[in-house]
């Protein structure tokens, strides 16, 4: 796993945790359906990780991440 994308995972579940992911999602008017399918993973999962029951891991966690930072950037622009 390169260096970049174990800043991404750190990134990811802090946001998690603090419940800034699901107010970045939901501030950009994405559904819980439309993250899930993106990631390819199920609405459940990403729930949890948005509820902090559980932290996001592997290839799907990284493209959580990465599309987190893209709407979180979309908005501050």
């Amino acid at each position: 796993m390169k260096g970049a994308d174990v800043a991404a995972l750190a990134w990811v579940r802090a946001a998690c945790a603090s419940g800034d992911a699901l107010r970045i999602r939901t501030a950009a008017a994405i559904t819980l359906a439309e993250m899930a399918a993106a990631c390819d993973v199920a609405k459940g999962s990403v729930s949890r990780w948005e509820h902090g029951r559980r932290n996001p891991t592997g290839p799907p966690a990284l493209a959580y991440a990465k599309l987190l930072r893209s709407l979180q950037k979309a908005k501050a622009a």
